[in-house]
């Protein structure tokens, strides 16, 4: 069975479910990111109560808008905390008893042959390897120092280059959103335009994401702060709202939008 889900990529994860790969292992999940696709297989037959797990919450939707909150350089990337949706929430991404569905696998799942080699799928768990809940990472090389700590659950079987593209806050998200927007509604800014003067052309309300988004592509290097990561999310927001009440009725029916928002609390229309 295929499985899709949607996530951010430096930030968003889309993870959803489509159809049955035969793969002779289990359901494969599709995740979809703002930095491409990647596919993992999951091994129902070393990990059941795991791997029916991930995917209950696969199929309810549990992961779609979720960013990555972890990301370290050729060891993991990790998702899987709900409130990663939230950037005011950022500095509680990944830890505490919120940080998860809530309902652990409650059973201990690892596996002599299931190791963590480059491209592992497996459940990040708060001490307790039965405590595992929704958190997921995939190793970016090959970690023994993990094996017999961590239920490995899958593999990567295609996209493999994105998960080490993935890096936590994806502000270049949040702009191609908007931009999006705007092209659908039949305002497309020019290539050639930039950030500061889209948004002056667009609305006052958007000139917080125009700059932070400049720091972020054009700036050091040095990651964006909490706080410039949150002025965007509130900006986006705005704009959001902005753009709803800027355009008639007609006309926002007509376009066809393609947001894919990992903002739960905004108008979500999918083409």
């Amino acid at each position: 069975m295929m499985m899709r889900a949607v996530v951010m990529a430096a930030a968003v994860l889309l993870l959803s479910t489509e159809a049955m790969a035969q793969t002779g292992t289990g359901p494969v999940i599709v995740v979809d990111t703002t930095k491409g696709a990647f596919e993992v297989e999951t091994f129902q037959y070393d990990a059941p109560e795991t791997v029916a797990h991930v995917i209950a919450l696969v199929k309810r939707g549990f992961y779609d808008g979720q960013r990555i909150h972890r990301a370290l350089p050729g060891f993991l990337v990790q998702w899987g905390d709900p409130r990663s949706r939230d950037l005011v929430q950022e500095s509680e991404w990944g830890r505490g008893p919120n940080a998860g569905s809530g309902t652990p696998v409650g059973v201990t799942e690892m596996s002599r042959k299931r190791l963590h080699v480059k491209g592992a799928v497996a459940m990040a768990h708060p001490g307790n390897p039965a405590r595992a809940d929704s958190q997921i990472f995939v190793t970016l090389a090959n970690r023994p120092d993990l094996n017999n700590k961590y239920a490995v659950f899958g593999r990567l079987v295609s996209g493999n280059d994105v998960p080490a593209r993935l890096e936590r806050g994806d502000v270049s998200a949040a702009w191609a959103e908007i931009v999006d927007r705007l092209a659908d509604l039949g305002d497309a800014p020019s290539p050639t335009t930039t950030p500061a003067e889209i948004a002056d052309a667009t609305d006052p309300v958007m000139e917080p994401l125009a700059a932070v988004y400049g720091e972020f592509m054009y700036g050091t290097g040095v990651p964006l702060a909490s706080s410039r990561v949150a002025l965007a999310a509130r900006s986006l927001g705005d704009t959001e709202e902005r753009l709803l009440s800027r355009y008639s009725t007609g006309r926002r029916l007509l376009s066809r939008y393609r947001l894919t928002s990992l903002w739960p609390r905004w108008l979500r229309r999918r083409r």
